[in-house]
C-alpha cells in the first residue's frame, strides 16, 4: 500500500528572523486542511509586504485564528502514518558558516563510506545544504523572495 504525500505550507508574517507563522495548509491528493494562526501577544514584526503579499490582516488574525497549540485541531487529521512508520524528516536552522562546516563534515562522511547505509542521506543532505547555501550567499533577485531595489 502506497502512503500518500502530503504537503505543508505555512505563510510567515515577514521574512524575518523574528518573523512568526500566520497560516498552515497541509493537503494531499484526497484531503485538505488550512486554518489562520492567532499570533501570541509577543509576537511583535509584522510586514506589510506580507500583508498585502497573503491577504491577510493582523486584526483578522487576531479575531479568525486559533492559538498556537494546533494539535487539538489536527488529531484527527489523517496524514497516513502508522504506528510502524519509521521515516524521519527533519528542518533544521543554522548560521551560514554553520551550514558550511556541516556541509564538509556530511562531504566527509559520505566520502569515508564508513557508514554505508548512509550513503544516499549523505547525499540529499549534502544538496539541501548546497542549495541552501546558494540561496544565502546569492540572493534571488526576482519573484517575492528577491530584494527590493526602490
Amino acid at each position: 500500500m502506497e502512503r500518500p504525500s502530503f504537503f505543508i505550507d505555512f505563510e510567515a508574517s515577514g521574512i524575518a528572523p523574528d518573523s512568526y507563522p500566520i497560516e498552515v495548509a497541509v493537503v494531499s491528493s484526497d484531503t485538505f486542511f488550512s486554518s489562520l494562526i492567532k499570533p501570541a501577544r509577543y509576537w511583535m514584526h509584522w510586514s506589510f509586504d506580507a500583508q498585502d503579499m497573503h491577504g491577510l490582516s493582523l486584526d483578522q488574525l487576531r479575531h479568525e485564528g486559533w492559538e498556537q497549540r494546533p494539535r487539538p485541531y489536527c488529531e484527527d487529521f489523517p496524514m497516513g502514518m502508522t504506528d510502524d512508520d519509521d521515516t524521519v524528516y527533519c528542518d533544521v536552522q543554522m548560521s551560514l558558516a554553520q551550514g558550511r562546516e556541516l556541509l564538509q563534515l556530511v562531504g566527509a562522511l559520505r566520502e569515508s563510506k564508513a557508514h554505508s547505509t548512509l550513503g544516499r542521506v549523505f547525499e540529499r543532505m549534502q544538496d539541501e545544504l548546497s542549495a541552501s547555501i546558494d540561496i544565502v550567499e546569492n540572493p534571488p533577485t526576482r519573484g517575492p523572495w528577491g530584494r527590493r531595489t526602490t
